[in-house]
C-alpha cells in the first residue's frame, strides 16, 4: 500500500474512534463508560469560562489550559479548536498516588474541549473505569468520587 493509502486509512480509524467516543461515551446512556462526553453550544472562550468556574466550585485547582498542539508547532499556528484544561484536587491526588503511582495515568485531571460543527464537546476519562483496570481495590472510593466530581464539573460548565 502506498503512503497515501496509508494515510487515508489512519484518518478513517481516527474518524471512526471519535465518533464511537460520543456514542459510547455520555454517562446518562452508559454509567460503565470509559469517557465521559458532554456537549454544550456556547462558544469555545464561554465553555472555558464556565469550566473554570465549574472547577473551582468543586475544590479544585485550575493548573492551566493549552491547546491540543502546544509546543508540537510554532507559536500562532496551534490547533485552536482542541483546548485541553488541567486541574486538581492535591488531596486526593496524594491519596490515589500513594496507594498505586499508575494513577498517573490520569492525573492530574484533564477535560479536553473540541470543538464541533454546532456545539463544543468535552471529554473526560472515566476514573472509575480506570480503576477497575489498576486492579486496585483501594483506588476505587477515590476513583468512584473523581468520577462524580467529573460528571458534576462537565453538567455544570455545559449547562
Amino acid at each position: 500500500m502506498n503512503r497515501g493509502k496509508n494515510l487515508l486509512v489512519c484518518f478513517v480509524c481516527l474518524i471512526g474512534l471519535c465518533a464511537s467516543a460520543t456514542s459510547l461515551a455520555s454517562e446518562d446512556r452508559d454509567p460503565a463508560a470509559p469517557l465521559l462526553v458532554v456537549k454544550t453550544f456556547k462558544t469555545m472562550d464561554e465553555a472555558l469560562f464556565d469550566l473554570k468556574n465549574a472547577i473551582a466550585d468543586r475544590n479544585y485547582v485550575f493548573i492551566r489550559q493549552q491547546n491540543v498542539d502546544s509546543r508540537l508547532t510554532h507559536s500562532g499556528t496551534e490547533n485552536k479548536e482542541v483546548v485541553l484544561v488541567y486541574f486538581c484536587n492535591f488531596n486526593m491526588a496524594d491519596r490515589a498516588l500513594k496507594i498505586d503511582p499508575r494513577v498517573g495515568v490520569f492525573m492530574p485531571c484533564k477535560i479536553t474541549l473540541i470543538r464541533k460543527a454546532n456545539h463544543i464537546q468535552m471529554v473526560a476519562i472515566n476514573p472509575h473505569m480506570m480503576s477497575k483496570q489498576l486492579k486496585r481495590a483501594e483506588l476505587s472510593d477515590i476513583c468512584k468520587q473523581l468520577t462524580r466530581d467529573y460528571k458534576s464539573i462537565l453538567k455544570e460548565a455545559s449547562l
